[in-house]
């Protein structure tokens, strides 16, 4: 997917930027959340769990000499377009401008054929997974627009790129999102939009959807955070190439697996 790897965030490379992280409360959310924060970066967690971004925002506390950062609590899935205004106009004016955002959030139900997937279901999970990653954004952009080296990251799924059989709602939502990101930067908007595939993660919802596999099998979200953070350095921002690459995965190109 990714032409090569970003290099890793050096130390300070954010300091003084905000970002919005979404899914904040576990996984990759939390993951990336600690990284950036690690790398200076103010950090707003995004979540519907009240009691989970309060573990993320005490473990960024913990690291020691990092900015403070904020908790927004917001069901996406519920989420209005008012609801949409508002967070990132508290986030404006609480944390001083927004520099990027990280759709982390995912909402997936399970492996079912498509005739069994439920209507409810079927919404919600567009909704987590599509909806909200477009109608952020999209109010978001102004204000990223203004900020240096504006940046939003979109998660994608290498398996859900392939149609495969009983992805159902999710394969659907990014297939789609991977054409409404290629048709935005095709658009240039003004900010930099990438597609990030993490890869098999020791996360909660992997392991609900392949119970049989042995938990240790899987790389712990912080490897791929490692990868989805760099994307934020403003170095990488300057390179015009590396900025432009629309795709990136947590895994190494095939030549440099060997």
């Amino acid at each position: 997917m990714s032409r090569a790897l970003p290099n890793p965030l050096p130390s300070d490379a954010l300091r003084g930027r905000v970002l919005l992280i979404t899914g904040a409360g576990a996984g990759l959310g939390r993951a990336t959340a600690l990284r950036c924060a690690r790398a200076g970066a103010t950090v707003v967690l995004l979540g519907r769990t009240i009691a989970k971004l309060e573990a993320t925002f005490d473990a960024i506390l913990a690291l020691g000499d990092v900015p403070e950062p904020a908790i927004y609590p917001m069901d996406l899935a519920g989420a209005s377009d008012r609801d949409m205004h508002e967070c990132i106009d508290r986030i404006v004016e609480s944390c001083g401008g927004l520099h990027g955002i990280v759709h982390a959030a995912a909402h997936w139900q399970d492996f079912r054929p498509m005739q069994d997937v439920l209507a409810s279901d079927w919404a919600g999970t567009l909704a987590t997974n599509l909806n909200a990653p477009w109608a952020l954004t999209r109010v978001a952009l102004e204000t990223l627009k203004t900020a240096d080296d504006g940046c939003v990251v979109f998660c994608d799924c290498e398996p859900a790129q392939q149609g495969r059989a009983f992805f159902g709602a999710y394969g659907v939502a990014k297939a789609a999102l991977r054409e409404m990101v290629a048709a935005w930067t095709a658009e240039q908007p003004g900010v930099r939009m990438h597609l990030f595939d993490p890869g098999p993660m020791r996360t909660t919802m992997r392991l609900l959807g392949y119970p049989g596999a042995p938990p240790e099998t899987y790389p712990p979200p912080e490897s791929a955070a490692e990868v989805l953070s760099a994307l934020f350095d403003p170095a990488l921002g300057a390179d015009a190439d590396r900025a432009g690459q629309l795709c990136w995965s947590a895994a190494p190109p095939p030549e440099a697996a060997h």
